[in-house]
């Protein structure tokens, strides 16, 4: 209950009660609002609220019992269930004749249910129908830090990947100075998606291999690495395989930082450059799942640059939508 809170010239009055009331000067006839006053009003108040307590109580006697309640919530359920069953039943018994129906109508169609169709032979034939299509990309990914090894080659310089791992701080002193000597191997490698029967391939350009940075900060192209580039996209133009460049999947130079303002303009530069570079490549994507290289890196420290923190990861994604 709060105390009694007056004023005349017409504003909220709170006569010792939760409720509160306009008091208007016409109202009170001039006369000042004494406390015998406000008791009164909050008696009649009182008789309210003891009248609707009556009705309420009325009302909450006259309520479902709740156990009769789950007794005809039980009952529904099981009959169906029950129907459900002897539907199912029926079903099973008209099955082939509507499998047979089912599948001549609409074998021209991808989607077919695997309930409606007789053997696996059948459902592989229908995937290879569909895959066949020109237009539906079925492929496979790889990134550069995770397959290419070679991490030191051909100019290629540090990433934050690099220096990370290096420093013991991947699982089981692991790291990809080697990986899966992708650089070396891709021409078997890219042959395998042709075995597949992959029509498209998505991967990413290592940046350090490609554009890395002097000793000034500078960016200057790296011509070996740019023509090993050059050479899977040649292969993979001759087996009809269509690539889908990833610019940036988390191997950012090691003298660089999310954190700072400055990379944005380093990564214009570097996508620029690369659009330039590489214009036998019609599908780009900018960054591998921001989310995570932001969280793991700047959030958490499980991935590079490994620092933990309650707020960095926002200053991360911030400039990575910049």
């Amino acid at each position: 209950r709060l105390p009694v809170a007056l004023d005349f010239s017409g504003v909220w009055v709170n006569c010792v009660s939760r409720r509160m009331f306009r008091v208007e000067e016409a109202q009170l006839g001039m006369q000042p609002l004494t406390a015998s006053r406000c008791l009164e009003m909050e008696e009649g108040h009182e008789e309210e609220e003891a009248q609707d307590g009556l009705l309420a109580g009325d009302r909450q006697e006259r309520r479902w019992n709740p156990w009769v309640f789950g007794a005809c919530l039980l009952a529904v359920t099981t009959f169906i269930l029950v129907l459900g069953d002897i539907l199912r039943r029926d079903g099973l018994t008209s099955k082939a004749p509507a499998t047979t129906k089912h599948a001549s109508a609409t074998s021209a169609g991808w989607a077919i249910s695997r309930d409606l169709l007789p053997d696996d032979h059948q459902k592989e034939e229908l995937i290879k129908r569909a895959f066949s299509d020109p237009a539906f990309m079925w492929g496979c990914a790889t990134s550069a830090y995770q397959v290419e090894g070679a991490w030191n080659k051909d100019g290629r310089k540090p990433s934050i990947w690099d220096k990370f791992t290096h420093d013991g701080r991947a699982f089981k002193g692991s790291s990809g100075d080697d990986a899966c000597d992708y650089y070396h191997r891709y021409e078997e490698d890219l042959a395998r998606i042709s075995e597949y029967g992959f029509n498209t391939y998505r991967f990413s350009i290592s940046w350090t291999r490609v554009f890395p940075l002097d000793e000034d900060g500078n960016m200057y192209m790296n011509e070996k690495g740019v023509q090993f580039y050059k050479n899977v996209l040649r292969i993979l133009a001759d087996r009809g395989i269509t690539p889908i460049v990833t610019m940036f999947h988390w191997d950012l130079p090691a003298e660089l930082d999310w954190l700072d303002e400055e990379v944005v303009d380093y990564f214009l530069r570097y996508a620029e450059f690369l659009l330039a570079t590489f214009p036998e490549v019609n599908w780009w994507s900018t960054f591998n799942e921001p989310w995570t290289f932001c969280t793991m890196g700047y959030a958490l420290g499980l991935h590079a640059p490994g620092k933990q923190s309650q707020y960095l990861q926002y200053s991360c994604g911030h400039n990575v939508l910049r």
